[in-house]
């Protein structure tokens, strides 16, 4: 009944069978040979071309984190030394306006000195033009005291006319 079952369901009989497993285990067999094992050779050369770009591309993240790190470093090295500059030009700065600070009140005491001189002789000035007229004040008064005897009276009346001949003179 196997022999029938085979012939009826499938058209085969046994010797087919045999036939076609046989055909189908040489087909596997050349497979196994002919496509099988290049297609492995294939995706273990592949593997290994991506395990090999994998490895250089972490040995160039490990450059560019080293070099990160180095430019890092020098950044935060120049960041001090613009600091420091900065606190130089500053010192500097400081020192030069301290100079002119200087300068400026040595300045202003020359020019205090110079003014308190200028007024001093301007001062002498008006002593001696003062004396000058306080002497022509005193013969005006001299000349109206001698030319009469005077009272007190008299006295002040003379010496505000004189003193208002003066002024009138003088302004």
């Amino acid at each position: 009944m196997t022999n029938s079952l085979l012939a009826t369901i499938l058209g085969l009989d046994w010797k087919d069978f045999l036939l076609h497993l046989l055909n189908f285990v040489i087909l596997v067999a050349i497979v196994g040979l002919l496509v099988y094992k290049p297609v492995i050779r294939f995706i273990h050369a592949r593997r290994d071309e991506i395990e090999s770009q994998i490895r250089t591309h972490e040995e160039k993240m490990q450059e560019a984190e080293e070099t990160k790190a180095k430019y890092a470093a020098l950044i935060g090295s120049a960041e001090q030394e613009i600091a420091a500059r900065k606190k130089e030009a500053d010192a500097e700065a400081a020192k030069q306006a301290e100079a002119a600070l200087e300068e400026a009140k040595t300045r202003a005491e020359q020019l205090i000195t110079q003014a308190e001189e200028e007024a001093k002789r301007e001062k002498v000035k008006a002593v001696a033009a003062i004396k000058g007229e306080v002497a022509e004040v005193a013969v005006l008064i001299a000349s109206g005291i001698l030319d009469k005897e005077i009272t007190p009276e008299e006295n002040e009346k003379i010496i505000d006319d004189c003193l208002k001949e003066w002024d009138e003179n003088n302004a």
